[in-house]
C-alpha cells in the first residue's frame, strides 16, 4: 500500500500498464505496487517534496513499522517490524538494509544526509536476502534516483 499516488518510470518497454499508482521494482522488474506480493510502502519523489521528507528519519515517520533512532554517538539505528540492531559501533551492520540505486550502503551511517532528486523510495518489509543480499533480514529501504 503506497502512501502517495503518482506516476512511476516509463513502462513502454516493460509491458506494464502505467495507470494510477507507483511503479516499483521491488522484485527486480517494473510492477505497480498493488501487484507486488510482498509488504511494501512506496513514496514517490513529488510526495517526498510535498511532505517535506528530506531525510530517512522523516521518511520513517510516514511508514508504519519503520523506525529510525540514534545511538549515543549519533549513528542511526534502523528497525522494520521491530527487527533492528542497536550498536554504537561504526562498523556494525544493520539487519535493515539500505540501498541507493542498487548500491548497498553497508553501514547505517552511510545513509545519513539529505534526500534529493529521488524518483521514489521503496520500504520492503521482511527478509529480502534473495534479491538484495545479506543484511536484509528485517527488510530494505531502497532509494531510486530520478533520471535526467
Amino acid at each position: 500500500m503506497g502512501l502517495v499516488a503518482g506516476e512511476g518510470p516509463a513502462l513502454a518497454d516493460t509491458g506494464v500498464d502505467d495507470g494510477a499508482g507507483i511503479v516499483v521494482t521491488a522484485q527486480r522488474r517494473a510492477e505497480r505496487e498493488v501487484e507486488v506480493p510482498i509488504s511494501l510502502v512506496a513514496l514517490d519523489g513529488a510526495g517526498l517534496r510535498q511532505r517535506g521528507l528530506a531525510d530517512i528519519a522523516k521518511v520513517a515517520d510516514e511508514v508504519p513499522g519503520f523506525g529510525v533512532a540514534t545511538t549515543f554517538r549519533g549513528l542511526p539505528i534502523f528497525t522494520l517490524r521491530g527487527v533492528g540492531f542497536n550498536s554504537p559501533n561504526l562498523s556494525a551492520t544493520s539487519p535493515v538494509g539500505v540501498a541507493h540505486d542498487d548500491l548497498v550502503l553497508a553501514y547505517p551511517a552511510m545513509a545519513e544526509g539529505p534526500l534529493f532528486d529521488l524518483e521514489r523510495i521503496e520500504v520492503l518489509k521482511g527478509p529480502q536476502g534473495t534479491l538484495f543480499g545479506r543484511n536484509t533480514t528485517g527488510g530494505l529501504v531502497r532509494m531510486v534516483s530520478a533520471q535526467p
